[in-house]
């Protein structure tokens, strides 16, 4: 079970590198970035990330915090979701 979540831990890491550079990021940046990814809400009187998935709707939602080497100006919206009103990132 440990092993089978850092796999898909590793794997939505290198998907949201690659949305850090679809966004026009340097790619050194998107390297540099620390990626932390939680299933618990990292802000305050926020609901667990499976709480704002749509009723019928099974895609794997989850919280990630981003940590970057430099200043990066937002809001960013980062994944496949992000037109559908998910993937909203903002400073902490």
């Amino acid at each position: 079970e440990n092993e089978r979540r850092r796999r898909r831990d590793a794997e939505l890491c290198a998907l949201l590198r690659k949305s850090i550079e679809h966004i026009a990021l340097p790619a050194e940046v998107a390297k540099a970035t620390s990626i932390e990814i939680t299933s618990t809400p990292l802000m305050p009187h926020t609901e667990r990330a499976e709480r704002y998935r749509p009723p019928g709707e099974k895609s794997f939602l989850t919280h990630v915090r981003l940590d970057f080497p430099c200043c990066v100006r937002g809001p960013l919206l980062l994944g496949d979701r992000r037109y559908f009103g998910f993937g909203l990132f903002l400073p902490v």
